[in-house]
């Protein structure tokens, strides 16, 4: 399970996601990736577990709506790429999605029925497992041969690709597990949308710029569709001591 799972959410999920940002841009690849929050709760949802789907169909269509406007952005822009580029950025987008929705809904079960290892220990065997299959996976990588690159360029690719090992995979799969492992997945589903949010908020400090107003609107509509689904989870009995009922 362990190496599926780190397939799945470590190197075919990124694989995706590199061929998204250089192909079709930030915003292409975030728009597309935003889905998560509707797939895994789609998906990842059963009967008697969380809040029924019904229930969350309002806060759903608020991050429908937030995708959409970005996706209406993207176009009315005119930044796109070329269109075999763009398409193959999508493809590369699609598969991310279809990766991290099934690494998000079976993780969670995973780590339900695995009581033997808590959050931080999971993910640590998460990232054993990833090291051992990219050390495997990268002779072919390096037998396919490519452009050659200057040590400057070696040198940053080492270096950010520790400070991703150390603040994701460690760190930001930690924090994953132990949202997975406490929280129903009809909820910790749509709390991925807080990575569609600072993937756009990162997009806009390299570029220089704020959002423009679509890009905006759908900020709020995720946000507004996160806290509402908060809302619905929250238990009876707080929410009645918060009323002063």
């Amino acid at each position: 399970d362990l190496a599926l799972l780190s397939l799945l959410g470590n190197l075919i999920y990124y694989v995706g996601l590199a061929v998204a940002v250089q192909n079709a841009g930030v915003a292409a690849a975030s728009l597309i990736i935003g889905l998560l929050p509707v797939t895994v709760t789609l998906v990842g949802a059963r009967p008697g577990e969380g809040v029924p789907l019904r229930r969350l169909a309002a806060p759903l269509a608020l991050l429908a709506a937030g995708v959409v406007c970005i996706n209406i952005d993207v176009f009315r822009s005119g930044e796109g790429a070329p269109a075999p580029r763009l398409i193959l950025g999508v493809l590369g987008a699609v598969l991310a999605l279809a990766c991290w929705t099934l690494y998000a809904v079976w993780n969670a079960r995973r780590l339900a029925s695995t009581p033997t290892f808590n959050s931080h220990e999971w993910s640590l065997l998460t990232g054993v497992v990833t090291g051992a299959l990219s050390l495997v996976l990268i002779v072919p990588a390096f037998l396919a041969g490519g452009a050659a690159h200057g040590s400057s360029a070696w040198t940053l690719f080492w270096g950010v690709s520790l400070a991703v090992a150390l603040g994701v995979s460690v760190i930001g799969n930690g924090l994953w597990n132990a949202a997975s492992r406490l929280l129903p997945l009809s909820l910790s589903g749509q709390l991925i949308v807080f990575e569609t949010l600072f993937a756009l908020l990162y997009g806009f400090l390299h570029e220089g710029r704020w959002p423009r107003p679509l890009e905006s609107a759908a900020i709020a509509l995720m946000l507004a569709g996160v806290l509402w689904s908060v809302s619905l989870h929250r238990p009876s009995g707080v929410a009645s001591n918060m009323t002063g009922t």
